[in-house]
């Protein structure tokens, strides 16, 4: 039908064509049963360029337009809210913008510019003064038909549980960061870039070569705990070992030359071997009486291996 159709319209979608972006709906008249709408789009539309949003589910009531009246040319205009059970939300704050997604995850920003973006899986972003997500709530009618506004938490916004997901964050030159399905962070720099934390004075920095370097700012410290052991540098620039009950340190110097401590197997070697000269220069006397053993010398909490 064409030249004599209502120029605006009140419709229901009855079916979807996402491959060419119609919508099928049907009027409360049951007048042109299947009628055919474009969808309407609120910015650019051409071959290149494309403000997409998401296509009305079944069920959803809205405005077909039919411009100089012709139903050939029948577009979608937006959807309505036709009753009392809807997902609006923020109910306290009128300039709220909140897009929920069939998927479960959304994007809420609220009057203040608290900004939150939810995935199905559970992860989030925050730009906010809270981290924790916003109360998001929709409208229910109770048994006497009255609205209500009722809490819609995340669980019920997915149709089913979702793993956790990993997350990506690349940029083009090369680095990356990456969080893996199980929590795992990897930051990757791209090649002869460096990568650096600093806060209140004090920086950890790995430059274009690899090499890395720890400063600390004046009258700070450094501390390295594990296992009950510590090792620091205090606000002077002293070093300290603190080692844990039972704990040792261990020092090997790689198989190199050129002892810095005296190696108690050395020691016990040349002490055990050594001999005297007799008392009158007779001849020389036997080896120690008394030999050493490593288990003798060695120190408890101190050891060097060659």
């Amino acid at each position: 039908m064409s030249g004599n159709f209502p120029l605006v319209s009140h419709a229901q979608v009855v079916a979807l064509d996402p491959v060419r972006g119609f919508v099928t709906v049907q009027l409360p008249s049951l007048q042109i049963p299947g009628l055919r709408a474009r969808l309407l789009y609120h910015g650019p539309a051409d071959a290149l360029r494309i403000h997409q949003k998401a296509m009305p589910t079944v069920g959803t009531w809205g405005l077909v337009l039919c411009p100089y009246g012709d139903s050939r040319q029948a577009i979608w205009a937006g959807a309505l809210l036709t009753t009392l059970l809807d997902a609006r939300t923020g109910d306290s704050d009128p300039y709220v913008e909140y897009n929920s997604h069939w998927s479960g995850a959304f994007e809420h920003m609220d009057g203040k510019g608290n900004y939150h973006r939810y995935f199905p899986d559970g992860s989030y972003e925050a730009y906010a003064t809270s981290t924790a997500l916003p109360s998001i709530t929709r409208h229910t009618v109770d048994n006497t038909q009255t609205q209500q506004t009722t809490a819609y938490p995340a669980g019920q916004r997915t149709a089913a549980a979702v793993s956790a997901r990993p997350y990506t964050n690349h940029h083009a030159s090369g680095t990356n960061r990456s969080i893996t399905a199980s929590g795992s962070l990897t930051d990757t720099i791209a090649n002869g870039q460096t990568y650096q934390v600093a806060a209140n004075g004090s920086t950890i920095n790995i430059d274009a070569t690899g090499n890395a370097t720890v400063n600390i700012a004046a009258g700070k410290t450094i501390s390295i705990n594990a296992n009950g052991s510590t090792i620091g540098i205090d606000a002077s620039g002293n070093i300290e070992f603190s080692l844990g009950s039972g704990d040792k340190m261990l020092v090997n110097n790689g198989g190199g030359t050129g002892d810095f401590l005296v190696l108690a197997s050395k020691l016990v070697a040349a002490f055990n071997a050594h001999v005297h000269v007799n008392s009158g220069g007779s001849g020389l006397g036997g080896i120690p009486q008394t030999p050493l053993t490593s288990a003798g010398i060695s120190s408890g909490l101190f050891g060097v291996t060659d």
